[in-house]
Formats: C-alpha cells, sequence, structure tokens
C-alpha cells in the first residue's frame, strides 16, 4: 500500500528498483542469518502444539513433499546461501514475466433506488412487485391443498 504522497505506479516502481538493487548488488550475510533465525523460529513455534506440528506435516505432504523433508527441513535451511537465494529470486522477478494488477477503492456507487421507494428492515431497496394483471396465473388464487382426514377416535 503506497503512502498517501505516492501513486500505485510510484509504488511499484519502487518495488522494482528495490529488486533490481538486491539482484545487483546481493544480500547482507547478517540479514540471511537473521531472516534463516526467524524462519527457523517460526517452524519451532508451530512445534510447539500438536496442531501446529499436524499442520506442518500436512502442509508438506500435501505439497509433495516427504515426512523426510520436514524433519530434514532446519538443516536445509542452513544450506540455503546468497546464490541460492538470488538465483531463485532472478527466476521469480523476471519483469519480463511481470504481471501488475491494482486493488482500489470502487467508484461512488451511485443510488438506484429512486427516493422515497421502500426499503426493507435491513435498509437495502425492497424488492420490486409486478402489478398482477387479471386472469394471469399469479392473479389467481391458489388452489386448496387436500388435507388427509382426520384419524378416527378410538375408544379404549
Amino acid at each position: 500500500m503506497p503512502t498517501p504522497d505516492r501513486t500505485l505506479d510510484q509504488a511499484e516502481a519502487d518495488l522494482d528498483r528495490m529488486i533490481a538493487t538486491i539482484l545487483e548488488d546481493g544480500i547482507d550475510d547478517a540479514q540471511l542469518e537473521r531472516i534463516r533465525t526467524q524462519i527457523l523460529a517460526a517452524s519451532i513455534y508451530d512445534r510447539d502444539s500438536l496442531q501446529g506440528r499436524a499442520r506442518e506435516f500436512g502442509a508438506a505432504v500435501t505439497a509433495g513433499l516427504t515426512v523426510q523433508d520436514v524433519l530434514d527441513w532446519p538443516d536445509i535451511l542452513a544450506a540455503v546461501t546468497e546464490e541460492d537465494v538470488l538465483a531463485a529470486a532472478a527466476r521469480v522477478f523476471d519483469l519480463n514475466n511481470s504481471v501488475t494488477g491494482f486493488l482500489t477503492k470502487p467508484a461512488a456507487v451511485v443510488a438506484l433506488v429512486p427516493e422515497g421507494a421502500p426499503v426493507s428492515s435491513d435498509g437495502d431497496a425492497a424488492q420490486p412487485t409486478m402489478p398482477e394483471e387479471p386472469g394471469s396465473p399469479e392473479a389467481a388464487p391458489a388452489p386448496e391443498t387436500p388435507t388427509e382426514p382426520a384419524a378416527p377416535e378410538v375408544s379404549q
């Protein structure tokens, strides 16, 4: 979300510049270690509950990983290098394959309900009703549905 003094186009250009800077200058070793520590800590906290542990294994298995992959995760994470991160970032952030969509607030809603029209109890416009024409099926009274005869009384 851009700040009030920036447009969406300016914010997108800023983001593209930051990505280009990271791809050109690389990642600071201290930053990479801090990110590794945060990811590992989040994984450890998830393991503090049975639900978190089950979610971790379930998400991994449904994504095509194995139980052993989950168990090896701390070692896999520790083995990630700056070069690995930059190579993945270069593939993911290829501007030739990027698409940008902006979510914006809708324009002011124009009142579609004429002034003085009936409104339902929840504040929405009441459903319009069509006048019934004489002889139309809607104007005819509903046929009575037969009722079952009452069961005879049984005396003892």
